[in-house]
C-alpha cells in the first residue's frame, strides 16, 4: 500500500498562513474528501503537494519518497496526479495531444492505450483529432481526468471535478471516481457537492482558515456541530 502523507504542513503568502500545520494521509484504494468553505487552503494543499507552490514548515511523503523541495515534474514522474479547480486543458491541440501530455511517467501511450483511458473516463466515441477547446464542457472535464490518468499515478488529486456538471454528469462521475480507487489509486477529492462527498468517499477532512477542523467518515462529518457552525449551516 503506497501513502501520500502532509504533516504539520505550513504555507505562507506574505505573512498570512494559508495552511496552518496541516495533516492529511491518503492511502491506496481510498477516496478522500478535502471539504471547507472558499479560501480554507483546499487548492493551496494541492499545489504544495504538487511542487506549484513551496510548504514553509513540514514534510510531504509518497511511500518513502519524500516531495517537498522537488519540482513539479519531479513530483509527477513519484506518481501525483492531478486536475484543476478551472480546467486547464491544451485548447488548440487535439484530444490525443491532451492525453499524451499526461504521460509523463509512460512510454508505451499508443492511440489503443489512449482510446482506452478515453472510454474510461466516458468519452468511447471521442474524435482523437477534435482541439479541446471543441469540446463541450463535461467532456473538457473527462479529457483532463484521462490526461491525469495517463501517467499511472499512485495518487490522483481532482478539483471540484463536478463543478459545472449535470445530475447525470455527476452521476457517471461518481462512478468512475470509485472505479479508480478500485484500481488500487489513492484519491483527493475536493468538492463543494456534499451529497457525492457522502457517496462516494472514505474518508473526509475538513479545512477552515487553512487549518484541520474536522476528519472522519462522511456520516461523522455532516453531523459534526463545528463544521455544520463553520461549513454546511445545517446537518445533511
Amino acid at each position: 500500500m503506497t501513502s501520500l502523507r502532509l504533516e504539520n504542513v505550513r504555507v505562507r503568502f506574505g505573512g498570512v498562513d494559508a495552511l496552518a500545520g496541516v495533516d492529511v494521509r491518503i492511502d491506496s484504494g481510498m477516496v478522500v474528501g478535502l471539504i471547507g468553505p472558499n479560501g480554507a487552503g483546499k487548492t493551496t494543499l494541492v499545489n504544495v503537494t504538487t511542487g506549484i507552490v513551496p510548504p514553509a514548515a513540514g514534510s510531504i511523503r509518497l511511500g518513502d519518497v519524500r516531495l517537498d523541495g522537488k519540482r513539479p515534474y519531479q513530483i509527477a514522474r513519484c506518481g501525483i496526479a492531478r486536475t484543476y479547480q478551472n480546467i486547464r486543458l491544451f485548447g488548440a491541440l487535439d484530444v490525443e495531444s491532451n492525453v499524451r501530455a499526461g504521460a509523463i511517467r509512460r512510454a508505451d501511450l499508443d492511440p489503443a492505450a489512449i482510446g482506452a483511458l478515453l472510454e474510461r473516463v466516458g468519452m468511447p466515441e471521442a474524435d482523437l483529432r477534435a482541439t479541446a477547446s471543441s469540446l463541450a464542457y463535461g467532456d473538457q472535464r473527462r479529457l483532463e481526468i484521462a490526461r491525469a490518468l495517463a501517467s499511472g499515478p499512485a495518487i490522483l488529486m481532482l478539483d471540484e471535478p463536478a463543478a459545472g456538471m449535470n445530475p447525470s454528469e455527476t452521476q457517471a462521475l461518481a462512478s468512475l471516481v470509485r472505479s479508480i480507487a478500485r484500481d488500487g489509486i489513492g484519491v483527493l477529492l475536493i468538492e463543494h457537492d456534499v451529497g457525492l462527498v457522502r457517496k462516494i468517499c472514505d474518508r473526509v477532512t475538513v479545512l477552515n482558515f487553512g487549518t484541520v477542523l474536522a476528519e472522519g467518515s462522511p456520516d461523522e462529518i455532516v453531523r459534526d456541530p463545528a463544521v455544520i457552525e463553520a461549513y454546511l449551516g445545517t446537518a445533511v
